[in-house]
C-alpha cells in the first residue's frame, strides 16, 4: 500500500530533523483526496467513502505507534481547518510539526471540502488504537469527549484512569526502591499522584465540570492544575450552586479560601462566609507550617478531592 509507505517516509523524515517537504505533501495530499466531499462519477471502483473508511481501517490495525500519532495529529489538524468548533480543544502526538495550511489546487469550490464525519471516524479510530498502546491517549480521548459535548464521559475516563494508577485514590503507593535517602511518605504519595492525575489532565477535568455549571468543583480543580487566575474567576461568578462546606474542605491553600470567604462577604453570604471563616482558622493550613507540614496538607486534601470526584462521576 503506497499509503503506507509515505507515511512510513514521512515518519522517518520527521525523526531526522529532515525539512524537506515532499513527504508530508504526499501524505496530506492523499489523506485529503480521501476525505475529499466530492461525488465521484458513477461506476468508479473506489469512492471518497471507501477511501476514507480505507485510512480509517489502516489505523485501526496499525501496530507502530507511531504511525497512529502522526495520523492522528494530521486529522486534527485537518479538522480544525474544515471547520471553526472553539469547543475542539485536543492535543497532538506531534504538536512541534508544520504542517500545511492550505488544501491541495484540486480543491477549488465549497463542495470540495473534506467530510467532517470521515474525519471523526480516523480520529476514532486512532483514538481505539492508541489507548491500546500508551496512557498518553486517555488525554487525547477525553478532550474528543469533551469537544463533542460529552463532559461526564471525559471526567470519568481520566478519573478512572487516575484512580487504576493512584491505589483508588486510597493513599497507599509503592515502596521506593534504590533510592537514598529514602524519601518521605508523603512525598512519595504526592509523586505518585501528580503522575497518575498531571495538570493536564486536570485542566480537562475543570473545563469538563464548568460545562456542566460545577463552578464550585472546577474552581478547586483549576486551582490544583496550577490555573489559579482560571480559579479566582470562576469564583467570583454569582451562581454558584455546589459552594457547600463538603467542596471547601478540600482546598489546601489559605489563599482561596481567602478569596472565597470575601467573595461570600459581598455577595452577603454570611452562614458561607463564616464557614469558610472556620475552616481557615485550622492550625494545619497556617502559612508559618514547615515546607513539608504544608505538602502534606495540600496533598491530602488534593487526594480527598479526586477521590469525591472519582465517586461522584465514576
Amino acid at each position: 500500500m503506497k499509503f503506507a509507505w509515505d507515511v512510513q517516509n514521512l515518519i522517518q523524515t520527521i525523526e531526522s530533523n529532515n525539512p524537506d517537504p515532499g513527504p508530508m505533501r504526499s501524505v496530506w495530499d492523499t489523506i485529503c483526496m480521501a476525505m475529499k466531499q466530492v461525488n465521484e462519477p458513477q461506476g468508479q471502483s473506489r469512492n471518497h467513502e471507501i477511501a476514507g473508511k480505507s485510512i480509517s481501517n489502516f489505523v485501526k490495525y496499525a501496530y507502530n505507534i507511531k504511525i497512529v500519532n502522526l495520523i492522528f495529529t494530521i486529522m486534527v489538524h485537518l479538522r480544525k481547518l474544515c471547520i471553526n468548533q472553539q469547543s475542539f480543544e485536543v492535543s497532538v502526538p506531534y504538536p512541534n510539526i508544520n504542517l500545511p495550511r492550505e488544501f491541495p489546487p484540486i480543491f477549488r469550490m465549497p463542495r470540495d471540502m473534506p467530510f467532517v464525519s470521515l474525519i471523526d471516524d480516523v480520529i476514532d479510530s486512532c483514538i481505539e488504537n492508541g489507548s491500546t498502546q500508551s496512557p498518553d491517549w486517555i488525554l487525547f480521548h477525553a478532550q474528543i469527549h469533551l469537544s463533542r459535548g460529552s463532559p461526564r464521559n471525559a471526567i470519568r475516563l481520566i478519573m478512572n484512569e487516575a484512580a487504576s494508577r493512584c491505589s483508588l485514590f486510597t493513599g497507599s503507593y509503592p515502596s521506593p526502591i534504590d533510592i537514598n535517602p529514602t524519601p518521605t511518605p508523603i512525598t512519595c504519595l504526592n509523586s505518585e499522584l501528580t503522575k497518575a492525575l498531571p495538570s493536564s489532565n486536570l485542566l480537562v477535568v475543570a473545563k469538563a465540570l464548568e460545562n456542566i455549571d460545577c463552578s464550585t468543583q472546577a474552581a478547586i480543580c483549576h486551582w490544583y492544575a496550577n490555573n489559579k487566575d482560571k480559579a479566582f474567576k470562576l469564583i467570583i461568578s454569582g451562581n454558584r450552586w455546589d459552594s457547600i462546606e463538603q467542596w471547601y474542605k478540600c482546598i489546601g491553600s489559605v489563599t482561596l479560601l481567602e478569596f472565597i470567604c470575601a467573595s461570600h462577604h459581598r455577595q452577603g453570604h454570611v452562614a458561607k462566609r463564616d464557614m469558610v471563616k472556620k475552616l481557615i482558622e485550622n492550625p494545619d493550613l497556617n502559612v508559618n507550617n514547615k515546607r513539608m507540614v504544608r505538602l502534606e496538607v495540600k496533598t491530602i486534601k488534593k487526594l480527598e478531592f479526586c477521590r469525591k470526584i472519582w465517586k461522584l462521576y465514576s
